[in-house]
């Protein structure tokens, strides 16, 4: 046979059917041992959501308890001079009721019209940053007006105190909003505790007159 023949009977003969080998099929050990590693990991993630949470919870609440004692003492502080500061304000420093009425509203004064720059450095500076310059100016100007004995240091402190004040309440709230995930509820605890530094504060009035008026009856 010539090799062209030899050609043209491999062309037309019929092709062989291969032989596929069967598949291989895994173990159980290789089965068990990726199912516990699938366990595993889940375990993990879920080990790590609930870190992340209770960090998230403990944050939270942290959060909530500064803020709400923090109003609470800007509001007692605001108002504990009521009692006797007029009085020593005449006595001692020659005020009429008009300073005295002037001192009183640069509080709210500066904490009006700083506000809105207030705000504008927590979105720049951060929120934390702010908060706790307000709170070393509050104290500072606290301190620094139980210290000054004219009347142009006592409305320097007094305005201290207002933007003290003010950053306290802006960073706060929106320190409040950022991690509140009840924003009705901690609202209204923040509301309540400005509240509770009001009735407090005009306590302490009517206590602060109530001593005074048992001393003045001891003279008779």
């Amino acid at each position: 046979m010539s090799n062209e023949q030899q050609i043209r009977l491999d062309i037309t003969s019929p092709i062989k059917k291969q032989r596929h080998l069967p598949a291989l099929q895994p173990s159980s050990s290789s089965l068990d041992c990726a199912t516990s590693y699938k366990y595993s990991v889940e375990a993990n993630a879920q080990a790590e959501a609930n870190t992340a949470k209770r960090r998230q919870s403990r944050t939270r609440n942290t959060v909530l308890a500064m803020v709400i004692v923090t109003e609470l003492i800007v509001q007692i502080l605001s108002a504990a001079m009521v009692p006797f500061f007029p009085d020593h304000a005449k006595r001692y420093l020659n005020a009429d009721s008009t300073i005295v009425g002037v001192i009183f509203s640069l509080y709210p004064l500066s904490l009006f019209l700083t506000s809105l720059v207030i705000g504008m450095a927590s979105a720049r500076f951060g929120r934390a940053f702010v908060y706790t310059s307000g709170l070393i100016l509050l104290g500072g100007g606290t301190v620094g007006f139980g210290f000054c004995n004219d009347l142009t240091s006592i409305m320097i402190m007094r305005v201290v105190q207002g933007i003290g004040g003010g950053c306290i309440n802006v960073a706060g709230m929106a320190l409040l909003l950022q991690v509140s995930i009840n924003i009705e509820r901690d609202v209204g605890l923040d509301q309540a505790a400005i509240g509770l530094g009001y009735i407090v504060s005009h306590f302490w009035l009517v206590l602060v007159i109530m001593i005074q008026w048992e001393r003045f009856q001891l003279f008779f």
